[in-house]
């Protein structure tokens, strides 16, 4: 029964998408209508790689201040592989479907500082499906949700204006954000669960401690 009414809540999210993804040009301009420069500025720091690569070492940090040589130190390397392989699948897919971003089919001039190389100009492409931000962030969701129950909330709330201020800045749209947020919440739920059955992060831990 459990797992049926988890299929019809999956099924339901992704009819969601599709539906999303049909207005996903409206809600782009929708959107643009409501930036203001406060906005713009409280935002824009979320919207960077580099900004998720920090607040993903921050948080590997405090799982591992949570209890040295304890069983929930070992879910770090689920908490790893879950942003690893959301990373990988999200830029094969990323890749392979090749949608182009909102700022490269419509002007969106704050966009620009996002996507600047270092000789100054424009990046030439940027893949949109899914968002691999999102994919990331929400990855490691179940993982909090089961075990780091303390760190959930604001996970959410963060793993959220991240993959928002994507839209926000005209790097994806929002079916692309959604997409990536179910993306990647089901890879961090599978590799939870592989992980607790066939006790992965427990045997390396043991061999680790054993040498």
């Amino acid at each position: 029964m459990k797992v049926k009414k988890g299929g019809i809540i999956w099924l339901v999210l992704a009819i969601l998408n599709v539906i999303v993804f049909l207005f996903d040009k409206p809600i782009i301009f929708f959107i643009t209508k409501l930036r203001t420069s406060i906005l713009d500025i409280l935002l824009f720091n979320f919207a960077f790689d580099n900004f998720v690569i920090i607040l993903l070492a921050l948080l590997i940090g405090i799982l591992i201040l949570g209890g040295c040589g304890t069983k929930k130190r070992c879910l770090i390397l689920s908490a790893i592989a879950s942003v690893v392989f959301s990373w990988i699948i999200g830029s094969i897919l990323c890749n392979l479907i090749m949608r182009p971003g909102p700022f490269q089919e419509y002007p969106i001039p704050v966009l620009t500082l996002l996507f600047i190389n270092l000789s100054g100009k424009i990046i030439g492409y940027h893949c949109s499906f899914p968002c691999i931000h999102a994919m990331i962030t929400f990855s490691l969701i179940p993982l909090l949700n089961e075990h780091f129950k303390k760190l959930r909330v604001l996970w959410i709330i963060l793993a959220s204006i991240i993959s928002l201020s994507r839209v926000y800045f005209g790097a994806n749209y929002l079916s692309d954000v959604f997409a990536g947020a179910l993306l990647g919440y089901l890879i961090g739920y599978l590799v939870l669960k592989i992980n607790e059955k066939y006790e992965i992060s427990e045997k390396i831990r043991h061999k680790i401690m054993h040498k």
